[in-house]
């Protein structure tokens, strides 16, 4: 049995499937300015369908990834509710995303979102399948990051309690 690298597993994904980023929030913007990160959203408008995305922030030049997730209706309508929540605070998981991403109402990091479209994707990044399902990719990208960069991940499902329940990224 030969293990790959993790890592390079996902960087090899991500170099061939995700190319395509947009910009949240910059950093040091104002956390209190919402109509920025809104008005930011109209070009993920031109994504239409089932996407997978990864939020990732810049830290050190690199990118850190932070959050895995799916929409079946468009990633701008997706992030307008993620966006929602997050700025009314509806639920107690959105307060982790502002402790991470802001300090004193300010970004601490530069934020994009990569989006990948369901059509686009050929192979799923750990068992290699052929044309999987975008809920599958996701789960796949969840686990594969959170082995990555344990408890980076901002996602409460699909991350492993425990090592011996992650997806078998051993290559038989």
């Amino acid at each position: 049995v030969i293990m790959p690298n993790p890592k390079k597993m996902f960087q090899d994904w991500r170099a061939k499937y995700a190319r395509q980023s947009f910009p949240i929030f910059h950093k040091g913007e104002s956390f209190t300015d919402s109509t920025v990160a809104y008005d930011r959203l109209t070009s993920l408008q031109t994504v239409k369908g089932r996407c997978v995305y990864i939020l990732s922030i810049k830290q050190a030049e690199q990118d850190v990834f932070v959050y895995v997730g799916l929409t079946k209706s468009g990633v701008s309508k997706r992030w307008k509710q993620h966006l929602d929540s997050f700025y009314a605070q509806k639920k107690e998981s959105y307060q982790r995303w502002k402790t991470l991403l802001f300090t004193n109402d300010k970004a601490n990091h530069d934020t994009n979102l990569f989006v990948i479209k369901e059509n686009d994707i050929e192979k799923s990044p750990i068992h290699f399948i052929p044309n999987p399902t975008i809920s599958n990719v996701e789960k796949e990208l969840i686990n594969l990051l959170d082995l990555i960069q344990p408890n980076v991940l901002l996602n409460n499902e699909g991350k492993s309690r425990e090592p011996s329940n992650r997806f078998d990224v051993s290559l038989h």
